[in-house]
């Protein structure tokens, strides 16, 4: 019986050599993954994108939006100075790409009685997509115009009137009931 003990122990410290390289080669390589992939400068920090993923736009300039619709409409048969004014319901806003993993472990209890009991845990992890250290954006929304004032020379013929309307409604795709078109004071002048 002795040479079969020392056979088996023998098989024991080489299947035990054996499983533990196979665990340190699998830690040595979940090590190097994680360098890898390791961000070599420091990620936005949680305060600079809201949990939504959504950012403002600050430097958006209706004011620009504003001058430009002046100068197209200013250009209309009939129409003279223009001034255009914009009302925004928002700045609009930046939605960025983020990885999420779900976990769901379902368990199931049976005591003494024979009664089942499932219990379900659930938890999420959302990270944001990086490319070259930069949040990758997926989509960007312009500011919603909700309304616009629009106030010109010609506008006390209702066909100027109708022109207008119709030339901001197609260049901005809103409704005619946002747009409002009122004739400008005489010698008023834009300010």
């Amino acid at each position: 019986m002795l040479p079969s003990a020392s056979w088996l122990q023998r098989s024991r410290e080489k299947h035990w050599k054996s499983s533990q390289v196979k665990v340190i080669a699998a830690i040595l390589a979940v090590i190097g993954i994680a360098l890898i992939l390791w961000p070599t400068s420091p990620a936005p920090s949680p305060s600079s994108v809201p949990q939504g993923q959504s950012l403002s736009m600050p430097g958006y300039d209706s004011a620009a939006l504003e001058k430009d619709l002046s100068r197209v409409l200013s250009r209309i048969s009939g129409v003279g100075l223009v001034q255009v004014k914009l009302t925004l319901e928002s700045e609009g806003t930046k939605v960025y790409a983020t990885n999420e993993r779900v976990e769901t472990r379902q368990t199931q209890e049976k005591d003494q009685n024979g009664t089942t009991r499932n219990i379900t845990e659930q938890s999420s992890d959302r990270q944001l997509v990086l490319s070259n250290n930069s949040p990758v954006l997926e989509e960007s929304k312009a500011p919603e115009v909700v309304g616009v004032l629009v106030i010109a020379e010609g506008a006390f013929d209702p066909a100027v009137q109708e022109s207008l309307s119709q030339a901001v409604t197609g260049l901005l795709g809103i409704p005619a009931s946002r747009v409002t078109v009122l004739p400008m004071e005489r010698g008023g002048g834009i300010e």
